[in-house]
């Protein structure tokens, strides 16, 4: 939202309005692609319960190049660089956990 003086900051009433809103909508799961990943959730319910979400793991071999891929077509859109830059240091992050935990092939429990 813009205060009218260009800055994309929200004007003080209105992070009030949103603050009191978030303490009052009922609290709803969100769910993920994969069953046994729905208990890591949204607290402060900034996502809405109908967003799809995808989470990607450190230890999945091909996370970080998915990471990588994903900050080149948000740069490519025209993305904040600082968006850009913290996706490309989590996908450097990942590729160190790898180096000293191992990494797997994304897989699926068994239903």
């Amino acid at each position: 939202m813009r205060n009218g003086k260009g800055s994309s900051v929200p004007r003080q009433n209105d992070r009030q309005a949103n603050k009191q809103y978030q303490t009052t909508v009922e609290r709803r799961e969100m769910r993920h692609a994969r069953e046994d990943y729905n208990r890591i959730q949204d607290p402060a319910g900034l996502i809405p319960e109908d967003e799809p979400v995808f989470l990607l793991r450190g230890q999945d071999a091909v996370a970080p190049v998915v990471v990588d891929i994903w900050a080149d077509s948000a740069q490519a859109a025209g993305a904040n660089p600082l968006i850009v830059r913290a996706a490309r240091d989590q996908a450097d992050a990942m590729r160190e956990w790898q180096a000293e935990h191992g990494r797997k092939i994304p897989d699926m429990p068994a239903v």
